[in-house]
């Protein structure tokens, strides 16, 4: 099974303009309100629905996947692109309708929870340490647990950081389609089912790079 790396494009060629959208100008988008993206917590759905505008920049595509501006996680997505999500295995997750302002088109915040530490196997996990400035790795070491792992970056100097080296799932893996790494470094990862189904309804605005770090057992 091959993994992806899931972003958005900033060709400019398919989004028209960087950056593609801002935060709206809009009146009724307050930061400090009660029900604002900066209330939503990155591990928990929220028990209000959020309230969220985006402006789409002057020259701008109104793509499928839209640049997420101010949103700290997740994917803005069309209508089209979330009908095409739920027909595949995704973690527990939430679209939050929100107001895209110069385009038509339908927008959704969606918002994903993999908790992909309990799937991991971290015995024949690997985490390399990085030297920032010189770009080499400068040692491998294995954990037992996350927070070990994150005690162990925190106490790094400033001129180390740490990502992975490869990654073992456990057998328990649901065989999500798309799901997120977090802790030595944050991004999102899907299947090459998933892959493929984007290409075969061309959708737009995303950015797709192969990732080989993940070992597969026999499951998979």
């Amino acid at each position: 099974m091959r993994f992806f790396y899931l972003g958005e494009t900033r060709e400019l060629s398919i989004i028209g303009h960087y950056p593609q959208t801002m935060r709206t100008k809009n009146v009724g988008y307050n930061v400090d309100a009660f029900n604002s993206e900066r209330k939503v917590k990155a591990d928990i759905f929220p028990d209000f629905e959020p309230k969220y505008g985006l402006d789409l920049q002057m020259g701008a595509n109104a793509t499928d996947a839209l640049d997420k501006s101010t949103l700290p996680y997740g994917f803005v997505v069309s209508e089209k692109l979330k009908k095409l999500l739920m027909n595949f295995m995704l973690p527990p997750h939430r679209f939050y309708k929100i107001d895209v302002y110069g385009t038509d088109r339908t927008y959704y915040w969606f918002h994903y929870i993999t908790n992909i530490w309990n799937y991991i196997d971290f015995e024949n996990t690997e985490i390399e340490v990085i030297h920032k400035f010189k770009f080499e790795v400068e040692e491998i070491k294995t954990f037992s647990s996350f927070e070990e792992i994150m005690t162990f970056k925190k106490s790094l100097p400033r001129q180390n950081t740490i990502r992975f080296g490869s990654i073992k799932l456990r057998n328990n893996f649901p065989n999500y389609d798309l799901f997120e790494m977090t802790g030595p470094k944050y991004y999102t990862l899907i299947s090459n089912k998933l892959k493929q189904r984007f290409e075969e309804e061309k959708i737009t605005g995303i950015g797709l790079k192969e990732y080989t770090k993940i070992k597969l057992n026999q499951k998979l």
